[in-house]
């Protein structure tokens, strides 16, 4: 039985490293006990769930420095088309990521786990606030399409919230859900779920 919510241990990049034989976290400890630890040989920040993240954190980077480079009022044509094209394929990348965590790694997971609610919920929230983005980047196409001079300002005003709740999310992954599966799984049982985060988002 839980003691308390997972995710009342969630708290950003503030979020303490999950003691991973807490009670709490087990479906059931006798069948499954958070003892597989040691059988990881690879450093956690080599893990390829944390390895898909940090394809994602690339892509923010990336796209912050093209908004910090580019004139906010005198955008080219090229330009605004391709900063859509950008978040496009950022915004595929992350709901696809997304999809494949709630539909084969959370699963698999949850078998062994209590897994925080809240990363679902992290899920949601981030798919509300694409819509916002991706009206934003739209506008800045349309207008450059229609010669009306597009601006980036939209933009810089809606980024810094996306690239912080984004990171935010998989930093809690990576501090509670990580070590969680690391404890319950071995990487012979794991590694098939995470790859697929990899290999098909």
């Amino acid at each position: 039985m839980m003691h308390h919510d997972p995710s009342l241990l969630l708290d950003g990049f503030f979020t303490p490293r999950v003691v991973v034989d807490d009670p709490a976290f087990a479906v059931d400890s006798e069948a499954h006990p958070p003892t597989c630890s040691c059988a990881w040989a690879s450093p956690s920040h080599l893990d390829t769930w944390v390895r898909a993240h940090d394809s994602i954190r690339a892509e923010v980077a990336d796209l912050k420095h093209a908004l910090d480079a580019l004139d906010a009022d005198e955008l080219a044509p090229w330009q605004a088309e391709s900063l859509l094209v950008w978040w496009r394929g950022h915004e595929a990348h992350v709901t696809n990521h997304h999809q494949l965590e709630r539909g084969v790694l959370f699963p698999l997971l949850r078998e062994r786990i209590n897994l925080p609610g809240k990363f679902e919920r992290d899920h949601a929230a981030l798919a509300s606030q694409a819509l916002w983005l991706r009206a934003a980047f739209e506008l800045v196409s349309t207008a450059s399409a229609c010669c009306c001079g597009p601006s980036t300002v939209r933009l810089r005003e809606l980024w810094p919230a996306w690239e912080r709740a984004l990171l935010l999310h998989m930093h809690e992954k990576e501090t509670a859900g990580l070590p969680l599966m690391r404890a319950f799984f071995r990487p012979d049982e794991a590694r098939p779920a995470t790859r697929a985060l990899l290999l098909r988002a």
